[in-house]
């Protein structure tokens, strides 16, 4: 039986600089300074998951680092770039999948 998760890695991966480019700017929907702002307040700095030992969570460092690509000229994002790109995308259909009914006031 074929490995789900490797499939969908897989396929992840497979997508294109541009595809991956589009994408993006379709799912994030705050300029740089918009998620800045935000990722400067208490509430952000006190969510998501961390890693054993560090202080800031995981997500808050992803914001910092869509911030950079935010910024940067298309031609200057390299594979990393796109990679955290990809998993963005990811992240934001999963939590769209998980939104509750309503409208998601009080929400984190």
């Amino acid at each position: 039986m074929a490995n789900p998760i490797g499939a969908r890695a897989e396929h992840h991966r497979s997508i294109g600089r541009a595809e991956t480019i589009e994408r993006f700017k379709e799912h994030v929907n705050l300029t740089a300074p918009q998620l800045e702002r935000w990722l400067h307040t208490d509430e952000s700095r006190s969510s998501g998951r961390r890693r054993p030992g560090v202080s800031e969570s995981i997500d808050h460092e992803s914001g910092r680092k869509i911030v950079i690509v935010l910024r940067q000229n298309a031609r200057e994002t390299d594979e990393n770039d796109l990679n955290h790109m990809r998993n963005v995308v990811g992240d934001i259909k999963r939590h769209l999948r998980q939104r509750p009914d309503g409208d998601g006031t009080g929400a984190r």
